[in-house]
């Protein structure tokens, strides 16, 4: 439902030489319901929305996956398949320009901190809002985090005595807050207002014989050539190396979660 109807926004926000695909539009030929997306190894991806430009041929620029979770433990799973799928799927298709996910639901901070630090943009949707518009159609959904497995079922009846047409609508009244910030994020994805490419940033990343890992962020080839020429691979482990903190204090504006 909501998923459904975020895609229907950046849908009509789309310039005239993009389109956005999902299980309800399906590229024409398509043979599957579900749209996949194969990364560099063949294995496919189920995704809920991919961003292509192009006629005869499909070319990605950017994927869309609203998640909505109703319990908290349940972002890991769903988060760490975000944090798998996108990153890997973008460099698969160097066309990508960006991915964005809608989270709704009981997402953690930590865990959406994670999900923006894995080049991810995030527009939230919370369990509250979520929780305010369904009571407004008789819908409860005031339930404690771990009490929803059972508190579920009677607000799905109620859901379900629901008329077609109010249906309908309260996808609508579930995302206009958002809808807004969905076109802005889309228009920043794209970069149609950038006439030409340039770099912006270099990753590299140095294995060394021992299996350790050295990642290095410049902004311009010139740096990176200069790094690279001037590495001192023996003087990286001599100092300003990260030991294991046996007590770490976790920040005052998160909250530790846990998995069980």
């Amino acid at each position: 439902m909501i998923e459904h109807r975020c895609n229907d926004v950046l849908r009509e926000s789309l310039p005239k030489s993009y389109n956005l695909w999902d299980q309800f539009h399906l590229p024409p030929g398509y043979p599957k319901k579900v749209l996949r997306i194969a990364d560099l190894t063949g294995k496919l991806w189920q995704i809920d929305g991919l961003i292509t430009t192009g006629d005869k041929e499909l070319i990605p620029v950017a994927i869309v996956d609203p998640k909505y979770i109703q319990r908290t433990k349940w972002c890991y799973d769903k988060g760490g398949w975000l944090c798998t799928a996108h990153p890997l799927l973008r460099r698969t298709y160097r066309t990508i320009r960006g991915t964005l996910t809608i989270l709704a639901g009981r997402w953690s901070p930590d865990s959406i901190t994670t999900i923006k630090q894995h080049g991810i943009r995030v527009v939230r949707l919370p369990y509250e809002h979520i929780q305010e518009v369904m009571g407004s159609y008789g819908v409860d959904m005031s339930w404690k985090d771990e009490d929803s497995d059972w508190a579920a079922i009677p607000a799905l009846r109620a859901f379900n005595k629901l008329p077609e047409s109010v249906k309908q609508e309260i996808p609508v009244k579930l995302v206009k807050d958002i809808e807004g910030e969905l076109s802005e994020q889309l228009n920043e994805i794209l970069g149609d207002d950038k006439e030409t490419r340039t770099v912006k940033r270099i990753s590299i990343q140095v294995a060394t014989n021992k299996g350790e890992t050295i990642d290095l962020d410049v902004s311009t080839i010139k740096e990176a050539v200069e790094k690279l020429n001037t590495l001192d691979i023996p003087g990286l482990f001599d100092k300003n190396i990260i030991p294991f903190n046996i007590q770490p204090k976790p920040k005052k504006t998160q909250k530790s979660t846990s998995s069980k």
